[in-house]
């Protein structure tokens, strides 16, 4: 780094916030490598340059691709809080609208109960308005179900009882096996 670069350095220490942002984008940068926000200590621009001084040595990338690589970030971000507000917005939808269809006769294949600890939680249709308690993990779709079936009206029981096969892994069998 040149003298000129030196001068235009920040003082101030960068913010926890920062320094978990920048490990962030290195590490989406990087390949097979693994950024901690305490390996940042500074960051400078030179040109179209960003220099980030780390603990041990420093890591340069391209101004724009830094650029690129945290809006990229904070679509994902927006994009699963979105998803996260779509779920809620079905939770309380949910309940007027089966109670409706299952009056009718008619019963859903499946019911969605939310989710918890990075899994979804659903009821799934076996055979006359019985459904099975059944929890996928999010990223893996490593699924498990219970070995009891529910009614609509102990909704609530089966999301209990699922929380306890997240929690605890409790008496489950895995789908397929």
């Amino acid at each position: 780094m040149t003298q000129t670069l030196l001068k235009t350095q920040r003082t101030e220490a960068l913010e926890l916030a920062e320094r978990v942002t920048i490990a962030s984008v290195l590490t989406w940068d990087a390949v097979g490598k693994t950024f901690s926000p305490d390996d940042i200590e500074a960051i400078c621009l030179d040109g179209n340059m960003v220099w980030v001084k780390l603990s041990q040595g420093s890591y340069p990338i391209s101004r724009y691709m830094f650029r690129s690589i945290l809006e990229a970030q904070r679509a994902a971000i927006n994009k699963q809080i979105e998803q996260i507000i779509d779920l809620e917005a079905q939770e309380v939808a949910e309940p007027e609208e089966t109670a409706e269809a299952i009056q009718s006769g008619w019963h859903p294949f499946f019911i969605p109960c939310g989710a918890y600890r990075g899994w979804c939680m659903e009821l799934m249709h076996q055979q006359d308005g019985r459904y099975l308690a059944q929890v996928t993990k999010n990223g893996t779709f490593e699924t498990v179900c219970s070995d009891k079936l529910y009614t609509v009206e102990q909704k609530s029981d089966a999301i209990a009882y699922m929380k306890g096969l997240i929690d605890w892994d409790e008496n489950f069998n895995v789908i397929g096996q």
